[in-house]
């Protein structure tokens, strides 16, 4: 595990242009090179665990993602489409086990 994993820290505004509401993380995420073919993907060509850090801010709307590894980038969504992806996950995680439970019961 990563120095400081899982401790999420309020980052002070340091500057013009800082939000007001940033946090961050640092984690470990899996990095995943694919295979191409003919600008195809066509499988996994390798992966391997990196440090990354994990920032987010409502101010700005965004959650960044940025790996610490032999050539650093970083990714960022709006942090809405990824709420709403989180949640539609935890509903359908919620709807099959409902179903499962209720599969049990009749058995």
């Amino acid at each position: 595990m990563s120095k400081n994993a899982g401790t999420i820290r309020r980052l002070p505004k340091a500057g013009v242009g800082d939000p007001d509401d940033g946090v961050e993380m640092m984690a470990q995420c899996n990095v995943v090179n694919f295979t191409v073919n003919d600008k195809e993907v066509t499988g996994i060509g390798s992966q391997h665990l990196a440090n990354c850090k994990m920032m987010a801010s409502f101010e700005n709307g965004v959650v960044s993602i940025s790996v610490r590894d032999g050539s650093p980038f970083m990714v960022s969504v709006r942090l809405d489409e990824l709420m709403a992806l989180l949640k539609e996950a935890a509903d359908y995680r919620n709807e099959n086990d409902q179903k499962k439970k209720e599969e049990e019961n009749h058995e």
